[in-house]
């Protein structure tokens, strides 16, 4: 037990998650290898000359701040992996190309690589290092959610990426909005109680490897079926895309003043939602697996994120409620639905128009079957894949 966290952990990306994973993990003593890729270096700059990160401000938890200092912080990726043993990527799914390319001739045999809110990028990267690197023995994790919800902040208190006219100085801020019980935060938010953390490796017969290292850091995670059935159970895919689609001519026409999370769900957009939550279901029961998100989770979503920092009007629908939660999320999910025979018209009704308004074929662009590698394996094939074949031996 615990192999796995005797060696440093390497944190990848350096946005929102990636400071607050890294700063929760340093103040509960853990060596960290914080790495944000060079292209976004500029943004970076405060934690790499720092080292340190500060926790201004976490919901629930009144008056309770510090300050981390992170063992290493790089945008070498060498540097970043060549000790770790596990390595967490936090970055959007539209980001897992760029990352993908620099980790895959860095890795070593035996490490541990658990993608966060990965949206089926197990199965994409699984493709990538058969094709680069097919004899390379490591494990890979995917997990529906990201370990909390923060927002890297300026000096102003502006959210950080969102001003490019405040001088950031010192070291980043963070404001922890909910957590899933990390090491140093604790005491979990409501939302992660009632829809916990789920994981699965890749394939499924090796989630045990490193579970245990991974639940001594999040001791919420339950083990789900498979990685199809975490792309299930991602509650974004189900919550967003329907959100902004019903709510397009608001989120133009209103702007600055139409906050989508709080004044976008109306009793017809949750009717759309249950109805989709039953289309995860069927798709679920295909699987073998359950979806651990009920016809109730878009109202309990609005409960939790009522204090949430949310897309504005003025974000237009190019906003990753959809760039990223359309192409990524539901696009696999509609198409492992036709893979088991499963129909899925809301979804795919979603994808259509999302496409249509913004001008770009989402089943063409997006995590489709053929960038994961399985668009000409058939269901049974399918289902040894993600539940029983050895990684890198057998039927790709």
């Amino acid at each position: 037990m615990n192999k796995f966290l005797e060696k440093p952990i390497a944190i990848l990306g350096g946005g929102n998650a990636g400071h607050s994973a890294t700063a929760d993990l340093s103040l509960a003593g853990y060596k960290v290898n914080f790495y944000e890729h060079p292209k976004f270096a500029q943004h970076f700059k405060p934690s790499l000359e720092t080292k340190l990160i500060d926790i201004v401000e976490i919901q629930g938890q009144p008056g309770r701040t510090a300050q981390a200092k992170v063992h290493k912080v790089t945008v070498d990726i060498k540097e970043a992996l060549v000790d770790a043993g596990l390595i967490f990527l936090l970055v959007p799914s539209f980001a897992h190309e760029l990352f993908f390319e620099e980790m895959i001739p860095e890795l070593k045999d035996g490490q541990v690589i658990v993608l966060w809110a990965a949206n089926s990028g197990a199965l994409r990267l699984r493709r990538l290092l058969r094709e680069r690197r097919p004899g390379l023995k490591v494990t890979i994790y995917e997990t529906d959610q990201p370990p909390c919800a923060a927002r890297l902040l300026s000096d102003a208190g502006e959210g950080y990426y969102e001003s490019t006219t405040v001088k950031r100085v010192g070291p980043p801020k963070i404001m922890v909005f909910r957590s899933a019980a990390g090491p140093w935060l604790g005491n979990p938010s409501e939302f992660y109680m009632d829809y916990p953390l789920v994981i699965s490796a890749l394939p499924a017969k090796d989630t045990e490897v490193a579970l245990d290292d991974i639940r001594t850091l999040y001791p919420l995670f339950k083990p789900c079926k498979n990685v199809i059935n975490v792309a299930l159970c991602t509650p974004h895919h189900l919550i967003h895309p329907p959100l902004c689609i019903l709510n397009t001519g608001r989120i133009e026409a209103i702007k600055e003043d139409f906050i989508i999370l709080k004044d976008g769900h109306t009793p017809s957009v949750f009717a759309v939602q249950d109805a989709i939550c039953k289309e995860l279901d069927a798709i679920a029961d295909a699987v073998g697996g359950n979806v651990t998100l009920p016809p109730s989770v878009p109202r309990s979503f609005v409960k939790y994120k009522t204090d949430f920092p949310s897309i504005y009007g003025k974000d237009g629908m190019k906003n990753r409620f959809v760039t990223e939660d359309v192409p990524f999320g539901s696009v696999p999910v509609s198409l492992f639905a036709k893979k088991f025979g499963i129909k899925t018209p809301l979804i795919d009704a979603f994808i259509y128009i999302a496409s249509a308004i913004n001008g770009e074929d989402y089943y063409n662009t997006g995590r489709n079957l053929e960038k994961l590698g399985i668009a000409d394996v058939g269901m049974d094939k399918l289902l040894r894949i993600v539940n029983e074949e050895d990684l890198y031996e057998g039927i790709l």
